[in-house]
């Protein structure tokens, strides 16, 4: 996989992206956390080729449908290594949207959902039908942090706070546990967990670069951008924010297990 320079390839997403779409959608993961630490990165560039794109608001499953059609139409194109499936079920065993611009292969937007309130499970496929076929939509339990907060780019298009993905990665990962990435990195193999405890890492040691505030992390919330799953709201949020607020749910957590085994 060849390395790509985050600003420009954010620069050539918010073109390739029709306009209408910008305020529904924002840029997660990877390039979202590599563009908010360029100034750091400097002259590398970044190992990706995927645009995680969030649709919201929340469970917004039309839609994404929709938004996925109007690209095809536009003649964006489905990876061709996961093609639509004939049924909707089993959900897990669908694959993802994932669609390349028209005129390249350089990389490709994957859409993910935000999750409902009643979400419990830590990752959901919900099916969705595009053009007759079937994919699914990946639904984290804990993607509705990454709304709160949002940063605008000089593109105009948003991307996550790298410390409200940091703090979602925290939350969904309370335990180092044994799955590991589907790609080696460097030719290891690496916990996805360890990746996780990586970006948490990254967010309290670095200062992301300076970039639009509007809708930033000290700005007001959003127009338009979900309720989180724990129905609160996240001003102002941090790297020191993230660990305070993750050791405070795992000591929510060991005490409610105490209370369980002392009952």
């Amino acid at each position: 996989m060849m390395l790509l320079d985050p600003a420009r390839l954010l620069a050539r997403l918010a073109q390739d992206l029709p306009l209408e779409l910008h305020p529904h959608v924002y840029v997660v993961g990877s390039l979202a956390a590599a563009y908010a630490f360029r100034d750091q990165l400097g002259q590398r560039g970044v190992k990706t080729k995927d645009a995680d794109l969030v649709v919201h608001p929340a469970g917004d499953v039309r839609s994404c449908a929709a938004m996925a059609e109007r690209l095809r139409d536009l003649g964006w194109r489905q990876d061709p290594e996961a093609p639509g499936a004939a049924a909707a079920k089993p959900a897990d065993r669908l694959p993802a949207i994932r669609l390349f611009p028209p005129d390249s292969m350089d990389y490709f937007l994957e859409f993910l959902n935000l999750p409902s309130p009643a979400q419990r499970q830590a990752k959901e496929w919900i099916p969705v039908r595009v053009h007759g076929a079937w994919f699914g939509l990946p639904t984290f339990r804990f993607q509705g942090l990454t709304g709160e907060g949002r940063v605008r780019t000089e593109h105009g298009i948003d991307h996550a706070a790298p410390a409200m993905m940091a703090l979602a990665n925290l939350l969904s990962h309370p335990h180092v546990g044994e799955v590991r990435m589907l790609k080696p990195m460097e030719g290891r193999g690496i916990l996805r967990s360890a990746k996780a405890s990586g970006a948490c890492w990254r967010s309290l040691t670095s200062r992301p670069a300076r970039t639009s505030r509007r809708g930033s992390i000290r700005g007001s919330r959003p127009s338009g951008s979900s309720s989180l799953s724990t129905g609160a709201t996240w001003p102002a949020m941090r790297g020191a924010d993230c660990v305070r607020c993750s050791r405070r749910v795992r000591l929510s957590r060991r005490r409610t297990s105490r209370a369980r085994s002392a009952s």
